[in-house]
């Protein structure tokens, strides 16, 4: 679309916390030290769910940006939200939207066009599997700057499923596993 800017050069990701800037020790409400983040992953450790399916497609949109929709039938990312915001003040008091950001709009866009716009766009979703969650933080200073890992946490396998099958030339997964079930 004409009115986005630049495509978003940080990872594509959906977002569980926005838990603010990581400092030594938390004074200011949009603060985050290491006791809070030890908090969020003894919380994140007792309540860690298997491995789980989302649906991501459909336009959506923020004042500032359009995204993709993310559909979690079995409300995992809500309760993942909920959890790692437990230990964190300032990040409960948040309106929680899983997406998937697409672009930032280069001005004011009238919500009737983006609505249009999203009206043509194709609508089937793409199936994803939850493989791991990862903490991370970026910096602030930097416009769309790259996300920095902190700790990555696999999920585990449902009883039942399949590890994906490595391609022989790439090493990657060739096939997804399906999650079944909430």
């Amino acid at each position: 679309a004409p009115w986005l800017g630049p495509a978003p050069s940080r990872q594509p990701h959906i977002t569980l916390a926005a838990c603010g800037f990581p400092v030594r020790r938390a004074r200011r409400a949009d603060d985050y030290d290491a006791g809070q983040r030890c908090a969020q992953r003894a919380a994140l450790d007792a309540a860690l769910p298997p491995r789980f399916m989302l649906r991501v497609g459909g336009i959506g949109s923020f004042n500032g940006c359009a995204y993709l929709r993310v559909r979690d039938d079995c409300d995992v990312l809500g309760r993942l939200h909920q959890t790692l915001c437990a230990p964190v003040p300032a990040a409960r008091e948040q309106r929680y939207v899983p997406h998937v950001t697409v672009g930032t709009y280069r001005a004011p866009v009238p919500m009737r066009t983006v609505a249009r716009a999203a009206a043509t766009a194709p609508s089937s979703p793409v199936r994803v599997t939850v493989e791991h969650l990862t903490l991370a933080t970026f910096d602030p200073g930097v416009d769309d700057g790259a996300l920095r890992p902190v700790v990555r946490v696999p999920l585990r396998m449902r009883a039942g499923d399949q590890a994906p099958v490595r391609g022989r030339k790439t090493g990657r997964p060739s096939t997804v596993p399906a999650a079944r079930g909430c």
